[in-house]
């Protein structure tokens, strides 16, 4: 009998979540470019009311460990990106990093060359160990065999002189 205005409301039925959990032996941060990832240990979550929001992870890794890869919604060593349709769930993997030492026996005599951490595997006249912990310290000692002379380390160790190298 009159104009009428009318107004229908809708809502979302329900939010998004995200959980991007961060897994391996190294360590490094997560990053999302909208919204916010709360952590808890090694599992941060994001809540995403809008359907079809486009969120980008960003894995860097800590200087001792390296980023290998996505998995969950997500794969390869880029960043990632999910779209926020359903709840989604991703990992990251970081893991330590491995560091090769290599000692050369150089000269006419002969000794040995000793670690007091890890094992130097020879092969001839060089010997290599992996150290997989970040900041690793590890003391070489030289022991001349009879009628033979420790004359000095170079390379790294050169700064020790005839000491054992740490």
């Amino acid at each position: 009998t009159s104009a009428r205005n009318i107004t229908a409301t809708f809502t979302l039925s329900s939010t998004y979540s995200l959980t991007v959990t961060r897994a391996g032996s190294g360590s490094g941060v997560v990053s999302a470019s909208t919204g916010t990832l709360s952590w808890t240990g090694n599992t941060g979550t994001g809540t995403y009311p809008e359907y079809g929001t486009q969120v980008t992870l960003t894995a860097m890794a800590s200087s001792e460990s390296t980023f290998t890869g996505w998995s969950g919604a997500c794969s390869g060593i880029g960043s990632c990106t999910v779209i926020m349709t359903e709840a989604r769930n991703v990992t990251a993997t970081f893991v330590y990093n491995s560091y090769l030492l290599t000692v050369t026996r150089d000269g006419t005599g002969s000794g040995i060359v000793s670690a007091d951490t890890g094992t130097l595997n020879w092969t001839g006249n060089t010997g290599t160990a992996i150290y997989t912990d970040y900041g690793s310290l590890v003391t070489l000692a030289a022991t001349a065999s009879v009628g033979s002379t420790f004359a000095g380390w170079s390379g790294a160790c050169a700064e020790a002189g005839l000491e054992p190298c740490t």
